[in-house]
């Protein structure tokens, strides 16, 4: 891969990121937290159980975590957050 697929990959991830976040914050999902120099997502903790176990979130307290890594697409990241904001209306 060399230090060029590497850096390449560090950018798709942390724009990625980025969008996971844009993404959120069009859905009005609280407490959307995304430092400049990270892939980690942080927000709201949803409330269905069946979608964290789904999508395998990392929770603690009232707060859940992505890491966007290479395999996340913005695909992916569509479809995630589709999933959240209907099971949100569900619950």
């Amino acid at each position: 891969k060399g230090r060029d697929g590497f850096r390449q990959d560090t950018e798709q991830c942390m724009e990625n990121a980025q969008y996971l976040a844009s993404r959120l914050t069009t859905a009005k999902i609280p407490r959307i937290m995304l430092n400049t120099l990270s892939s980690t997502v942080v927000f709201a903790r949803p409330q269905s159980h069946k979608f964290i176990t789904k999508w395998q979130l990392a929770c603690q307290g009232d707060i859940a975590h992505i890491v966007v890594m290479p395999n996340v697409t913005r695909d992916k990241i569509d479809e995630f957050v589709a999933d959240l904001i209907l099971s949100s209306t569900n619950v």
